[in-house]
């Protein structure tokens, strides 16, 4: 069975209305998006497990206060914009933000993998375009060299996908990967629409 096959907690399908339950977000996070990054290199991408983490507790917190009060990620960043909280630092909004640009980068990174953009055996022309089209803009100049440096420590393609196989066929994992990929970039999506209905603008 394959590493997202194996999974106790997944990303349920975004429901209609787009309001994504919390904590089985959260906790389908946690579950698989900390140890994907793990694969793709522990050191590579220390400052992105870095990141999410962080703010994936920070949301968690806020959850806790109050679960039924914050038992939707809409719920979350509807009362921040009421309380004028909205993208101002240290807001739970302004976590969710970073986590979902985060998982943008991780969701880019897979549909590069699943879609061949490697070359020689290395997997760092993907994550290169997956950088440049999700976080590059937001970081400094020397935050973006340390990062491009960073990606000659990520693992070559047949070594990430062994460990994302366990034992299954590269056919096989390649289907799930693009099956988790398509339902993690829902979820992004999903985020995006949220902030923009509560006029914030998730680009800034």
């Amino acid at each position: 069975m394959s590493f997202h096959k194996s999974l106790e907690h997944k990303y349920a399908p975004v429901p209609e209305d787009r309001r994504i339950q919390t904590l089985p977000f959260l906790l389908a996070s946690t579950e698989s998006i900390l140890p994907v990054i793990d694969m793709l290199g522990p050191n590579a991408f220390a400052f992105v497990k870095s990141d999410v983490n962080g703010n994936m507790k920070r949301v968690r917190k806020r959850y806790d206060e109050d679960p039924e009060k914050f038992s939707t990620l809409a719920d979350i960043i509807e009362i921040d914009v009421k309380e004028n909280k909205g993208l101002k630092s240290n807001s739970t909004t302004e976590a969710l933000l970073w986590l979902s640009r985060a998982l943008n980068f991780i969701c880019t990174i897979l549909k590069n993998v699943i879609e061949g953009n490697v070359k020689d055996n290395s997997i760092i022309p993907a994550l290169s375009t997956a950088y440049k089209a999700t976080l590059e803009g937001y970081h400094s100049w020397f935050v973006r060299k340390a990062v491009e440096l960073a990606f000659h420590a990520a693992p070559y393609y047949t070594d990430l996908i062994s460990k994302l196989s366990n034992g299954e066929s590269q056919e096989v994992v390649l289907k799930d990967i693009r099956e988790y990929d398509t339902c993690l970039q829902e979820h992004v999506s999903a985020i995006q629409e949220l902030f923009i209905a509560n006029g914030l603008d998730p680009k800034k």
